[in-house]
């Protein structure tokens, strides 16, 4: 993959460390523009270290979105980096019948994610006490909290960890207004009453930004959004207004102010709105950290490479690719395509909180931090689709599929077309029609789980596959990397932040990813490749989990290896990061013991 290079600190490169060759061949490849801060002083000037353990040791942190694929990544790496946190409180709702502490036990003892806490297949209770589920609703006034809560967490929380979120790109702007802004704006208020507050970090995005110039080196602070006319719009006045109108009226006004400002869609509007609500806090009350990560991908290393929290970013992209669904499409392929793995975004976030509690940060400037890859070691779609994707599917492909046909590479001459052009709409329409069928035709064959993911699948392809969602932008990871930089020796690899050459192996990543999308949706496939012995490709730094995929599956009581080490033995041995398993093994049944499995890298159980 010769693009996949690591840009560098000359006078030319757009980020911190490498040498020039490889930083001028980066720029040529993908075109990165030199970096406009990268003789700024640093964000931590008198900060010689910094460490989990010693900031979070005997804490109190409140999390909102502990359920989803950022929270529960941070609730569990808070876990295991400082097992001596004093308690973490989660704000959770009931959903489907489920309470709070009910959905919080499935994700520690039914997920993978936290087998590296398990004994006997549970966390232990020390550590299950250690988080402390409070009944809440984010839409509900007053977050929905009980008094006595509220109370409590004025009194005791540190640390406030806002992933809460919509990650719809086209709900109704009022769904988007009550799910993004306001509920930021009610866990803000709840953080003006806390007592004792040291730090709050609100996870965004990095396409708050997306309204800039195609190619933009885009910066780690807050780019206000303007009118036309140069009028700086107003968030909490611009929520009013919205708020107030008819859904109907709120929605055309929405669509309109979007082409004004040139935002995609109205999810990265009120996004950009959350951003400006708690910059206006920083150090008036305590000071306000903005975590933006690019596309979130798969986990990469720990706990458990693969694990995919939603059918989202590349796994979307990939299930459209798989079953047939992604055979054109409007975008430039050779667009940079920016995947940051959750666990960096897990690491970005903790570390950020961490950066918050230091007396040397800057006061007068909200701390915003980016998750990224365009600038410290980009990838663009073409390539990881001609290197990884496209072979890895065409040797095995999916028992569900469209066509028979074989798949269609991104240099075929209907692969790429117009938006506006008659071929793309009349191919996005035909295969519409052809996905609902094979849908409707899966339902009443018994595979509702496939159906739903093929519904879903074709729904987000369509919506992401148009010229406003065709992005190539490059997202400064300075302050990132000042941040890694500065993190304990003890700690550095389970808080590594930054996604770099040669270390991180793109291709390694996406196989891994590959495998965990395949065992998840087409497990008769998966079932066949373990039988027959496979060829699994790791990154320096993952562990080689015996049998957990199939652990996982059946909810078998799995535990965390003994080493307790990042790094396997096999994957320290190979430079490459590539490991070749060839020992046979008999068809097993999947309701086997882990042990007569054949190792895997990957799991088979997204986050919920």
């Amino acid at each position: 993959m010769v693009p996949f290079i690591h840009p560098t600190s000359d006078s030319s490169s757009d980020e911190l460390g490498s040498s020039p060759s490889s930083s001028s061949h980066t720029n040529e490849v993908f075109g990165i523009p030199k970096c406009s801060v990268a003789s700024d002083p640093p964000i931590l000037p008198a900060c010689p270290e910094l460490s989990v353990q010693a900031c979070f040791s005997g804490a109190t942190i409140l999390i909102t979105g502990a359920t989803g694929f950022v929270g529960s990544v941070v609730l569990e790496q808070i876990l295991r980096v400082c097992p001596t946190v004093k308690r973490i409180y989660v704000l959770i709702r009931e959903k489907r019948g489920q309470s709070g502490d009910e959905r919080i036990d499935f994700l520690l003892h039914k997920r993978p994610l936290f087998h590296m806490h398990w004994k006997d297949g549970r966390v232990p209770l020390d550590v299950r006490n250690k988080i402390v589920v409070i009944p809440g609703d984010l839409h509900k006034p007053d977050l929905g909290l009980a008094q006595s809560d509220r109370e409590r967490l004025i009194e005791e929380v540190e640390f406030v960890i806002h992933s809460a979120a919509s990650i719809s790109f086209f709900e109704h702007i009022h769904t988007l207004l009550e799910q993004n802004y306001e509920a930021t704006k009610k866990v803000s208020e709840l953080a003006l009453q806390i007592k004792g507050m040291r730090g709050f970090v609100h996870v965004s995005t990095a396409y708050v930004n997306s309204n800039l110039p195609r190619g933009s080196h885009i910066e780690e602070r807050i780019y206000p959004l303007r009118r036309k006319d140069g009028r700086r719009l107003e968030h909490a006045k611009l929520a009013l207004q919205l708020a107030a109108l008819p859904p109907t009226k709120a929605e055309a006004t929405a669509q309109k102010l979007l082409k004004e400002v040139n935002l995609p869609n109205s999810y990265t509007l009120t996004k950009h709105m959350c951003e400006d609500l708690v910059a206006d806090l920083h150090c008036r009350e305590f000071p306000v950290a903005i975590l933006r990560p690019s596309i979130i991908g798969a986990i990469a290393r720990a706990p458990v490479p693969g694990y995919f929290g939603n059918a989202a970013g590349l796994t979307s992209a990939t299930l459209a690719f798989a079953t047939g669904m992604a055979r054109f499409t409007c975008h430039d392929p050779h667009n940079i395509y920016d995947i940051i793995p959750c666990d960096l975004v897990g690491s970005a976030v903790i570390m950020s909180a961490v950066a918050l509690a230091q007396p040397s940060l800057d006061p007068d400037n909200v701390l915003v931090v980016h998750a990224a890859t365009s600038c410290t070691h980009p990838a663009d779609y073409y390539n990881l689709m001609r290197t990884v994707v496209h072979p890895y599917w065409a040797a095995d492909p999916p028992e569900h599929r469209l066509s028979s046909k074989p798949y269609k590479s991104l240099d075929h001459p209907t692969a790429v077309l117009p938006e506006d052009s008659l071929a793309f709409k009349a191919m996005r329409m035909k295969h519409g029609i052809r996905f609902k069928l094979m849908a409707a035709g899966l339902r009443m064959a018994g595979h509702k789980k496939v159906a739903d993911m093929i519904k879903s699948s074709w729904k987000v392809w369509k919506l992401y596959n148009t010229k406003t969602m065709d992005f190539h932008l490059f997202f400064c990871c300075r302050k990132a990397m000042e941040i890694q930089s500065l993190v304990a020796p003890e700690e550095a690899l389970d808080m590594k932040m930054v996604w770099e050459a040669p270390d991180d192996d793109w291709e390694a990543y996406i196989h891994t990813h590959m495998e965990a999308i395949r065992a998840k949706y087409f497990p008769k496939t998966a079932q066949a490749k373990a039988q027959q012995g496979i060829v699994e490709k790791a990154l320096p730094g993952q562990k080689t989990v015996e049998g957990l995929a199939d652990a996982a599956a059946t909810n078998a009581p799995t535990g965390p290896l003994k080493d307790g080490s990042l790094v396997s033995s096999t994957a320290a041995k190979q430079n490459s990061g590539i490991f070749r398993m060839n020992k046979k093994q008999p068809a097993a049944p999947v309701q086997q013991p882990a042990a007569a499995a054949t190792i895997h890298l990957t799991p088979v159980i997204r986050a919920n």
